[in-house]
């Protein structure tokens, strides 16, 4: 063992830990992992006082005495976490580094628009088969679901903000299914335009929310429909956030359960058909296992049995 005080200018040698080859390894490595730490404390608390660095992530003006270590340190709990990356010292010249080159997943953003710009104003709407079944037409409209409809670009949003700044690997997972699902869906409507022929001639209720949906009408056509992207980036977001150990059980019921508001909303708003939510259940398998890759599956599966 080694202590090394830089103010004391002094350095502390403990006695060495022999391994015991005869005996069998996992009952050694907890012996040794005892004995060191044992060691440890009892070297620190020999030496003259000075401030501890503590294994767990806290402020360091909470950081204890090695004459104080068996105390626990009193933290108030602070409103809002420090995100992991600073944002502050980003600039274009640094989006290659590790810290800042998740954010080159956003160009998947660009590609889509890309597609999206191309797909509507070159394939004719006279080339796009109608997608249609029968529980397009058991379903009713309701304008009310325009809440969830509407309120999946701010979810989007949040989603990716939050990620940046407090899990850039979840970020990196949660822009390569959105990729996945964009590329796939893209892929599809070219190769089999489609369109959707469900929309009401006028609204039997005049509101808010049908004045909105009159404008979600105006501005989106009803072509290119099948799968559904709603349908998709709503599952992705919620595997996400469900998967995220720093997120409450009370926020992954919240969002999930919007999710689900969402991916049915799409029908009672007549945006879809009940066909593109279904199509858009294998896409989105593809994605999870892109985004996440079979490794984690496996030690899901592992951890269970």
């Amino acid at each position: 063992m080694l202590f090394s005080l830089r103010k004391m200018r002094k350095m502390y040698f403990g006695k060495g830990i022999v391994f015991d080859s005869q005996k069998p390894i996992e009952e050694e490595r907890k012996r040794i992992c005892t004995c060191l730490s044992e060691m440890i404390t009892e070297m620190a608390r020999a030496l003259p006082e000075h401030t501890v660095v503590p294994y767990r992530n806290i402020p360091k003006k909470y950081y204890l005495t090695n004459k104080e270590t068996d105390k626990v340190p009193e933290i108030p709990k602070e409103k809002w976490r420090k995100p992991v990356v600073d944002y502050r010292t980003f600039r274009l010249s640094k989006i290659n580094q590790p810290e800042f080159n998740h954010l080159l997943y956003l160009l998947g953003w660009v590609g889509y628009f890309i597609l999206y710009f191309l797909t509507e104003n070159l394939i004719p709407r006279e080339r796009c088969v109608p997608v249609h079944c029968v529980l397009d037409d058991i379903v009713p409209f309701c304008e009310y679901f325009v809440i969830p409809y509407v309120g999946w670009y701010i979810l989007i949003v949040v989603s990716l903000i939050y990620f940046a700044l407090y899990n850039p690997d979840n970020f990196k997972r949660l822009m390569k299914f959105i990729i996945v699902t964009q590329i796939t869906a893209m892929v599809i409507y070219i190769v089999f335009p489609n369109r959707q022929d469900l929309r009401p001639y006028m609204f039997v209720r005049e509101n808010i929310f049908t004045d909105i949906m009159g404008l979600i009408y105006t501005a989106d056509t009803s072509t290119n429909v099948c799968p559904s992207l709603h349908v998709a980036y709503s599952v992705g977001i919620a595997s996400v956030w469900l998967k995220e150990r720093m997120a409450s059980k009370r926020c992954k019921v919240f969002i999930t359960v919007f999710c689900i508001l969402v991916c049915v909303s799409v029908a009672f708003v007549k945006q879809h058909s009940v066909v593109d939510i279904f199509v858009a259940i294998p896409v989105c398998v593809l994605a999870e296992w892109v985004a996440f890759g079979r490794d984690y599956w496996n030690v899901v599966f592992s951890k269970r049995a």
